[in-house]
């Protein structure tokens, strides 16, 4: 019997990150509050209109978002080497985000992940505030494409470990061989009555690939 071939498909906010970068942005730069962001997690709020919305708001040069960011946002634990040991293991990995490539693609360079194939916003700075474009998703809901994404590895023959943390995610967490969720999606999942893995670092993610990668 041949070994178990998988992939990976992760979150970045408040997933591959401790906290969720955008919404510290938005909360500094934005002037939304706590509330107002929490408010955002309700299953009913299209993700990517409410980001749009919300990140015109922001009108800062990107040099100092950057810098925010660079001095604010911290990978989860175990990340690193949980990337290391996907690539020992011929796991293939991407980041389907809700994000903004001006941090996340900054941040992943950073910590020395910048070949990771990721689907994420782009934004450009104009004289209404940020203007945020989710190009990729081609009419697609974020919910919807990140199930997808999960799915094309599927149909590959693959199967698949997601990890996410909010509404956006439930689509996917539900489609994928193994979940693994943490703050929104966590208790929504729970909620459902879905099987899922709490995320508090990536050591779960990566015993459970190390075990299923054995099997023969």
């Amino acid at each position: 019997m041949s070994r178990e071939r998988w992939a990976v498909v992760l979150d970045f906010d408040g997933t591959i990150t401790k906290n969720d970068v955008a919404d510290s942005i938005l909360n500094e730069f934005g002037g939304l509050t706590r509330r107002m962001i929490n408010a955002s997690y309700n299953p009913s709020v299209v993700t990517e209109e409410w980001v749009r919305s919300m990140f015109l708001r922001v009108n800062e040069t990107p040099a100092r978002l950057r810098r925010f960011v660079r001095e604010t946002a911290e990978a989860r634990e175990g990340f690193h080497g949980f990337i290391g040991r996907c690539r020992e293991l011929g796991v293939a990995v991407e980041v389907v985000s809700g994000g903004l490539d001006l941090y996340l693609d900054l941040l992943l360079a950073d910590w020395g992940h910048g070949h990771l194939p990721r689907y994420r916003a782009s934004s450009r700075m104009t004289k209404k505030g940020l203007s945020v474009r989710y190009s990729y998703l081609k009419g697609a809901t974020l919910d919807a494409f990140k199930r997808e994404r999960v799915r094309v590895h599927q149909r590959s023959g693959r199967r698949v470990l997601f990890a996410g943390d909010g509404t956006s995610d439930i689509e996917a967490a539900c489609a994928a061989d193994a979940a693994f969720a943490r703050s929104h999606l966590w208790r929504h999942m729970r909620k459902r009555g879905e099987n899922v893995r709490q995320l508090r670092t990536f050591d779960g993610p990566r015993r459970l690939l190390e075990r299923a990668c054995s099997r023969s």
